[in-house]
């Protein structure tokens, strides 16, 4: 059994295993608890917290951030439901891209998951690349991690801009010029995954973008063509994407099959009409084929 889940099973008395419809819930709520009582932070200067994360990791995080950062200093993780997915699919020596990587949290889980494969995080933030790039470091892992600070999309050498606020780390996203006016910018080129050495050869890839996602896809032809790439994990928003339809259209004509990752049920199967008129304003969708 992985790292993530042992300790967990050991704590639960034995009838809720084998009984239990709610076992999974049952579960996780044990592991919040055991990672919370393990996690520690401490204030290195420069806007900047040392914190323990999933009870193993160190992780450098911006003490400003109100979304990633205030989960890792407080709870010891972040996005449970996707850390647990990524630890099911992955098999070791996988390579992998973390795409729209922030403070580099899941590249540590993908980097200890598939170990003597490689793990290309992309994050454009400077800020957040050089706090992932000293992630990778004190968790001496920096053999395997290959950092890019450039953005994806549909083509190479497209200038687009990328805006965001140091209060809200997850939120920067690229947009147009037409509207940056008032806006702190950056101005950057994009490349297409598929053009990328080392990284076109990934067997999984995962995208968190803010909205970048069908432009990455389409930048994915040449991986998505091929037979190498089986398992994508994608944030999938709908209000988004100009046509959300003909997004989910694309990915199932490739061959991938929908399912959909619940923080307490775990993986779950899900059809085209499930996720277009769902509740859920954003989806962490796992497409395996």
């Amino acid at each position: 059994m992985s790292w993530f889940g042992s300790f967990a099973v050991a704590r639960l008395p034995r009838y809720w295993r084998r009984l239990s419809p709610r076992w999974n819930e049952r579960r996780r709520i044990v592991m919040d608890g055991y990672y919370r009582e393990r996690c520690q932070s401490v204030w290195v200067g420069d806007d900047t917290v040392l914190a323990t994360v999933l009870g193993r990791y160190k992780m450098y995080v911006d003490a400003r951030d109100m979304s990633v950062a205030a989960h890792l200093m407080t709870n010891g993780y972040w996005e449970i439901g996707v850390t647990e997915a990524l630890n099911a699919v992955l098999r070791r020596p996988m390579t992998v891209c973390d795409v729209g990587a922030n403070h580099g949290y899941f590249s540590l889980v993908m980097a200890e998951k598939c170990r003597a494969g490689k793990v290309h995080s992309f994050e454009c933030n400077p800020r957040l690349s050089d706090l992932l790039r000293r992630n990778v470091l004190v968790n001496g892992i920096g053999h395997q991690v290959v950092r890019h600070d450039y953005p994806l999309g549909a083509e190479d050498g497209r200038e687009l801009y990328l805006v965001w606020e140091d209060e809200l780390s997850g939120g920067g996203h690229l947009i147009e010029q037409a509207a940056i006016a008032g806006r702190r910018h950056l101005t950057l080129q994009t490349r297409r995954l598929d053009a990328i050495e080392g990284a076109r050869d990934a067997d999984a890839v995962k995208i968190d973008a803010e909205g970048s996602e069908p432009a990455i896809w389409e930048g994915m032809a040449g991986m998505i063509a091929g037979t190498r790439l089986h398992i994508v994990f994608l944030e999938f928003a709908p209000i988004r994407y100009p046509d959300p339809a003909a997004f989910l259209r694309r990915i199932t004509d490739a061959g991938f099959a929908l399912a959909y990752i619940d923080d307490m049920r775990g993986i779950v199967s899900a059809t085209t009409d499930d996720i277009l008129n769902g509740s859920r304003h954003e989806w962490m969708l796992l497409l395996r084929r």
